[in-house]
């Protein structure tokens, strides 16, 4: 839908029941859908006036477009003729500005409330880095190994025709394994699958044969769903994959198939988010390897999606991970995501007695004084969930209760003004390692309840692309500059 953006989009919209003439601009956050006509003139409107939220329209290359989440955006009566074309001389008409949430273009119409969605379709915009196998595309050049091969496409393309091999023939190819992955999961069946893309007609030309290599991520509902649930089906999706690529991801490509049609309407959601990507940033891998490992990959995308009752806290987490800014309000936000952890996620934080003494022991055990981190009801439950990790790879993340302590005093610091005789707001180097650490706790000990093999992942792998990688294998040094710079001399 990228191409459609600031571009006008004309034809006829229903407001109200009214059918008059519009334009659409598809611009991000500045989208815009401007309607105007006499038949507007006693149309009542207002940002909480459901029945101008979804507008139906026609454009004039015959598509459908159905706009849902419409804000109204601002109201005027013009009499003409000021110079637009659409105004008559002596007619007074209503122009009507609003905000479309979403615009649905393609063969048919969708309704807002009706179920009708049973699939989407998206492309995020790393797929093809975090999803790359070398085997499933390639190039042979050596004449030896091309000729034969050559020699024999040509002579049965068109026997009647000869076609002459020269000297140094090559042959591009595209092998055909489209599957990467496919799990049934609680929302659906989630499967990645590779398309092919390739044009004929452009082999013709001098400027050669290409094969470009797409990434689409698709969902199959058991039912059809209403679109917003659909939409909110996609984005849980999305964010597993933003956890194992390390960073946010732009939906490129979003579609969704409604009932008893084999054919996807694109989706243009205006507050998507947009992040700007250099062409020679680092290409990304995932922290599970969907194409040498597609079972084990499946089975911890199954997993993670069945925790329903994390997504609150899962919520909060992802409004910090991947920010670019190192500031208060995301170790306060990261901090928070602990707060929305379930009763099941290790810790009763409605009977904080419960377990205690155990608690206790672990947290000595891990080199904290029963004075210290324990106090604190938020890290108890940090510390809960570091245990996870520390059973896993203690040895990577030495002294981590002493971390959790410092992160929890900031938070606090920064929340209700307590005073530990630091100045955190003059410690940046050391909050930013507390954040990672703050981050790196809820997500790991999430993705190994899940079935994570986080011993695997890093038994070799210490200075990878990922965040989780650089935070690893850069810790130990971090610690003891924040010793530095936190501890009293």
């Amino acid at each position: 839908m990228k191409d459609l953006e600031k571009q006008t989009l004309i034809g006829t919209f229903t407001v109200q029941g009214r059918e008059v003439a519009g334009k659409i601009r598809l611009a991000g956050p500045n989208s815009c859908l401007e309607v105007w006509g006499k038949e507007l003139l006693d149309v009542c409107t207002g940002e909480s006036n459901e029945s101008v939220k979804f507008v139906l329209g026609v454009l004039n290359d015959q598509n459908r477009v159905s706009l849902i989440d419409c804000v109204e955006m601002g109201s005027s009566f013009l009499e003409g003729p000021p110079g637009a074309a659409y105004l008559v001389q002596g007619e007074t008409v209503r122009h009507i500005r609003f905000f479309p949430g979403y615009m649905i273009l393609g063969h048919d119409h969708i309704s807002h409330e009706e179920k009708a969605i049973d699939g989407v379709s998206f492309v995020m915009g790393d797929a093809n880095s975090l999803f790359h196998d070398h085997q499933v595309l390639g190039l042979v050049t050596s004449s030896k190994d091309a000729r034969p091969l050559v020699e024999q496409i040509v002579q049965s393309g068109n026997p009647a025709r000869k076609i002459e091999v020269g000297e140094y023939p090559v042959i591009l190819y595209y092998t055909g394994k489209s599957q990467i992955f496919d799990s049934d999961t609680v929302l659906g069946n989630i499967s990645g699958r590779r398309v092919a893309r390739y044009d004929i007609a452009r082999y013709q030309v001098p400027s050669g044969a290409k094969i470009e290599n797409q990434v689409f991520v698709n969902l199959r509902f058991a039912a059809a769903v209403t679109f917003h649930d659909a939409i909110q089906r996609a984005l849980e999706v999305l964010r597993f994959f933003e956890l194992l690529a390390g960073r946010p991801q732009n939906l490129e490509d979003l579609s969704v198939r409604k009932q008893g049609s084999s054919r996807g309407l694109q989706v243009y959601g205006s507050w998507f988010p947009r992040h700007e990507r250099s062409e020679n940033e680092q290409i990304r891998r995932l922290l599970v390897d969907a194409v040498n490992d597609p079972k084990q990959f499946s089975d911890l995308l199954r997993n993670w999606l069945e925790r329903r009752t994390w997504r609150s806290a899962r919520g909060r987490f992802f409004d910090c991970f991947g920010k670019e800014l190192y500031d208060m309000d995301r170790l306060i936000g990261v901090a928070s995501a602990f707060e929305f952890l379930p009763d099941c996620a290790g810790f009763d934080k409605n009977n904080p007695g419960k377990n205690i003494d155990s608690l206790h022991s672990e947290v000595k055990k891990m080199g904290v004084e029963k004075g210290g981190v324990i106090k604190s009801k938020l890290g108890r439950i940090i510390n809960s969930r570091a245990q996870l990790i520390i059973n896993e790879i203690g040895d990577k993340v030495p002294e981590l209760p002493t971390v959790i302590k410092w992160a929890v005093d900031c938070r606090n610091e920064y929340v209700h003004g307590q005073s530990y005789g630091i100045d955190y707001g003059r410690k940046t180097e050391a909050v930013i390692f507390l954040t990672d650490t703050l981050e790196f706790i809820f997500a790991a000990s999430d993705l190994i309840e899940s079935g994570w093999d986080i011993k695997a992942r890093y038994k070799s792998i210490l200075n990878g692309p990922h965040p989780f990688d650089y935070y690893l294998a850069h810790y130990k040094v971090n610690l003891q500059k924040s010793k530095h710079l936190l501890v009293k001399q």
